[in-house]
């Protein structure tokens, strides 16, 4: 294993992933899902738009939901590019990050409209101190693993930790990973950097920044949007 942080060129890509086909949400396009009069994909656009930090936007759609989004980000007055997504939600990163520039790439997931831009700030600085960063929450649940065989055990929940994005990287450094390790197989990016030998600094992030899966998390969206003024 090896691993190279790029020189940082000031670039910073922002990839909205945008391409997945809702089926746990009951077939509705999660970016289209609205919140309080807001749509998630505007939330998370308004939100890296106005940082002056994001030099690009890129929104990683499908063929279904393209014009409409594309659409909606002309209405809001942003400007985002859009591309294609594939048959998985690695092949979709993929797709954003090959559009992205030479620099630094914050991938965000569109299902995620909470996220608050002094946690992108943090992410980006750790990606430029570590090569890489994530955002991530601290475990509040008692886990259990299941082995193939053997008596079920219970980790330490002080030492897990949930997984979330944002997630930067050097462009360059995610696509030599990819070329070492291949595209498939990663639950995301930063299984796929670190299985390539990068290091990965884990942030933790504001408790409101939960993914929307299913139809049951909207009501909780509701009220985080209500109660924390988003």
């Amino acid at each position: 294993k090896w691993a190279m942080i790029t020189k940082d060129n000031g670039e910073v890509s922002a990839v909205i992933v945008s391409a997945g086909s809702g089926r746990r949400m009951g077939g509705v396009s999660k970016p289209e899902i609205i919140i309080r009069g807001k749509t998630l994909l505007a939330r998370v656009l308004e939100v890296f738009s106005a940082m002056p930090e994001i030099t690009r936007i890129i929104v990683v759609c499908s063929g279904d939901n393209r014009a409409r989004l594309e659409s909606a980000a002309a209405q809001a007055g942003i400007a985002a590019e859009f591309v294609r997504g594939g048959e998985t939600r690695a092949d979709s990163v993929y797709a954003g990050v090959c559009a992205a520039g030479d620099g630094l790439v914050c991938v965000h997931d569109c299902a995620r409209p909470f996220i608050r831009q002094d946690d992108i700030r943090l992410l980006i600085a750790a990606a430029k101190r570590s090569g890489a960063s994530s955002a991530c929450r601290q475990v509040t649940d008692t886990v259990k693993y299941f082995p193939q065989s053997g008596t079920p055990e219970t980790p330490d929940r002080s030492r897990l930790a949930a997984v979330q994005t944002p997630q930067c990287f050097f462009k360059a450094d995610y696509l030599k990973a990819r070329t070492l390790c291949g595209g498939e197989g990663f639950t995301d990016e930063t299984a796929l950097l670190e299985k390539a030998g990068y290091r990965v600094e884990y942030v933790r992030c504001g408790a409101e920044n939960i993914k929307l899966t299913q139809e049951s998390d909207i009501p909780l969206a509701e009220f985080i949007a209500e109660k924390y003024g988003y």
